[in-house]
């Protein structure tokens, strides 16, 4: 969650440099902000605020897969040019990376032409994919109770190493740091 807002920031920040752009404060902010766009606009558009069982279907939906990136390019495009357009599509793009290799279930990453659930770098494979019935009979077994608590601020969910927790909150740290520091 916190690392989301670092990535989208650090994209801001690297590009905006590259690109010639005035890098300040409010511009990495704004970077964060569509570092974590995704999860922002599904959860106001669901109405979906509550850490549950089934919150990994907080990624079922257009916002967590690669069209959502490009939509957010071709918007950026047609408003601010290509360079801010470039920007906007990373930022958003390294969510979707993100939770595809992060804690969780991975991300209907084609959706709505697929179903179907992948993850990369998960128990010893590159690349795992589940249809929603596998994924439902993974989730009933290896259910945490809480896991959002006991990830950030315990560091002891069975399913995710304690260091998760850790970079979570390094990550929001750094990105406050970062604010300050431009």
């Amino acid at each position: 969650m916190f690392i989301h807002l670092l990535a989208g920031s650090l994209i801001f920040l690297f590009l905006g440099k590259y690109y010639n752009l005035e890098v300040n404060s409010l511009f990495l902010f704004i970077g964060a902000c569509f570092g974590i766009m995704p999860d922002v606009v599904g959860a106001l558009l669901k109405f979906n605020f509550i850490f549950y069982r089934w919150t990994h279907e907080h990624r079922d939906d257009i916002f967590h897969t690669i069209f959502f990136p490009i939509i957010v390019f071709i918007v950026g495009y047609l408003i601010f040019g290509f360079e801010l357009a470039i920007v906007f599509f990373l930022a958003v793009l390294s969510h979707a990376l993100l939770d595809i290799i992060g804690v969780g279930w991975g991300i209907k990453l084609f959706y709505p032409f697929s179903q179907k659930n992948y993850k990369l770098f998960s128990n010893g494979k590159f690349i795992q994919i589940w249809n929603k019935k596998a994924l439902d009979k993974l989730i009933k077994k290896y259910h945490e109770p809480n896991w959002f608590f006991k990830i950030l601020f315990t560091f002891n969910c069975s399913r995710v190493p304690w260091w998760y927790g850790a970079l979570e909150w390094t990550s929001l740290a750094s990105f406050i740091l970062l604010l300050i520091w431009v």
